[in-house]
């Protein structure tokens, strides 16, 4: 078994080679491989919502689980209605109402477990190869790209809520809404045209 302190020498965008202009991405070293998954399923829906707006349809709900593009509105013109999970209760703890947007959720508290008092979850520090030590539970970004909202979800609870409310407020087009750990809320500084309590 390989010990954390060598897989950590194989983590990082430096062993790859990105060649746009031949269309290919070269893996520098034996035994690394690329995981897209923080990104896959926002991509996925982001091109489903480019094909439906070459359609005649007026709105829809891509659904990827956590990720989500809002095209167009429902039958009725109104917008669409997206609850975000109270990580501590059955039930949502307040609703978003969007339209022609991506909104995306991921949070430290589904994919978890606790042994010996430490607490683990599925999102890995890149610099330490162990659960990241964030103060935010849930996370959901809404911006104009699904696959945007979806990295940026994870940035966040690795950059903890401060540095990623200074993040999220500094893009254009992008807001979210952070469940902390002592159960507390916090929003970017427009989060609040899209929320009803």
């Amino acid at each position: 078994a390989i010990e954390l302190s060598d897989a950590l020498k194989n983590v990082g965008c430096d062993n790859i080679r990105i060649d746009i202009d031949e269309d290919t991405v070269t893996l520098l070293k034996d035994n690394i491989s690329v995981d897209p998954g923080g990104a896959a399923k926002g991509y996925i829906a982001d091109r489903i919502a480019d094909h439906l707006k070459t359609q005649s349809i007026t709105g829809a709900i891509i659904n990827m689980g956590g990720d989500m593009y809002l095209y167009g509105c429902k039958e009725d013109g109104s917008l669409f209605n997206i609850g975000i999970n109270d990580p501590d209760k059955n039930g949502c703890i307040m609703s978003l109402y969007v339209s022609d947007c991506a909104v995306a959720t991921s949070g430290t508290y589904e994919r978890c477990f606790t042994k010996d008092g430490i607490f683990y979850h599925h999102i890995l520090d890149p610099a330490t190869g162990m659960s990241a030590a964030t103060d935010i539970r849930s996370v959901t970004v809404i911006s104009k790209s699904c696959v945007d909202s979806d990295c940026l979800c994870t940035v966040c609870i690795l950059l903890g809520s401060k540095n990623a409310l200074d993040l999220i407020n500094s893009l254009r087009d992008t807001e979210a809404v952070m469940i902390l750990n002592d159960a507390s809320v916090v929003m970017s500084k427009d989060a609040s045209r899209y929320i009803r309590q």
